[in-house]
């Protein structure tokens, strides 16, 4: 349902902006940003790189609104996070970021920091962030296991169960670092 209500209101928020102007970074007035970016970025420094699996590229992919408040996600290896952004000001191109993917029963990853980004031209930006990351994993695996030997002179006694609880927790820091394109 949820997804129902959201799919609706993007379309009304898509054209319901007014039409972006083209960054001028000499400009001093209020600056408007260009509505959709797509990022390419890396991982340059991460504290507990034996957790991490190949996930250090990402590509991303989100939508500004009202010229402060960016949404959107986030692919990588692990699969597809949630990424919001809050904007400091207008002319100013720090922002705090929220990433949020999965469930605590599969693995869930948050990761909050500060951003920035440098605009090369107009459209093309360098960004970098220093995130904090707190991964937490619940869950019990159930395993059956069968010995033909017992199954053949006693049915019952052939299989076994075992289960195993997992919990894992961890946290760290990450330096990102990527290439922006606004359009």
């Amino acid at each position: 349902m949820k997804k129902l209500i959201f799919l609706l209101i993007l379309p009304s928020l898509l054209f319901a902006q007014e039409k972006s102007k083209s960054k001028d970074i000499n400009q001093k007035g209020e600056i408007k940003r260009d509505k959709i970016i797509l990022g390419l970025s890396n991982y340059m420094y991460d504290s507990k790189p034996e957790y991490l699996t190949d996930q250090s590229l990402s590509l991303s992919l989100g939508y500004v609104i009202l010229n402060n408040l960016y949404l959107g996600t986030e692919i990588n290896s692990e699969g597809i996070s949630l990424v919001n952004r809050i904007y400091l000001g207008p002319e100013l191109d720090l922002y705090f970021t929220y990433k949020h993917r999965g469930k605590i029963k599969h693995g869930r990853n948050i990761k909050f920091g500060i951003g920035g980004e440098i605009f090369l031209y107009k459209f093309l930006s360098i960004n970098s962030e220093l995130l904090i990351y707190n991964y937490n994993r619940e869950e019990t695996k159930t395993t059956t296991s069968i010995n033909l030997n017992e199954l053949i002179s006693d049915f019952s006694s052939g299989i076994s169960t075992s289960q195993e609880y997992i919990n894992e927790k961890y946290s760290g820091g990450i330096i990102l670092i990527g290439l922006q394109i606004h359009f």
